[in-house]
């Protein structure tokens, strides 16, 4: 059994029910019997906030991990000014 980590930089809460690449690529390779790591950021940019990682499945058949990742609130909104 192989085990493959992939690294995917935006994953949307409620995982198990979206519509993602990477959820049908780790299915490909869980039917191929390869051990599956998702490692993930632990923020938002979507919602300008930390995910509730209460609503990712605790049932995968894959492991996932959250990378902790500062949120720079200055950062979060964007400011164009006219010149």
């Amino acid at each position: 059994m192989k085990d493959i980590i992939i690294i995917a930089q935006f994953v949307e809460e409620n995982f198990e029910k979206s519509n993602s690449r990477f959820k049908d690529i780790i299915n490909m390779l869980i039917k191929e019997r390869a051990n599956v790591e998702l490692i993930t950021s632990n923020f938002s940019h979507e919602n300008k906030g930390y995910k509730n990682l209460k609503l990712y499945g605790k049932n995968n058949n894959f492991k996932m991990t959250f990378l902790a990742e500062w949120a720079d609130r200055s950062r979060s909104k964007i400011d164009r000014k006219s010149t």
